[in-house]
């Protein structure tokens, strides 16, 4: 997720898989999930504000 510390707070994330099957076997998986909410969830969103000087 980048260079964010780490907050210890638990998020709740939603996911999305899509699978491709070829010939009855999985060829490929896609999964996506929300990471501007993760983010939101883990105050971290908006950026916090850069300390001064």
């Amino acid at each position: 997720m980048g260079d964010f510390p780490p907050t210890g707070k638990s998020v709740d994330s939603k996911f999305l898989t899509i699978f491709r099957i070829e010939e009855g076997r999985i060829a490929e998986i896609w999964v996506e999930c929300d990471n501007l909410s993760m983010l939101k969830q883990m105050g971290l969103f908006p950026p916090p504000a850069p300390k001064p000087g």
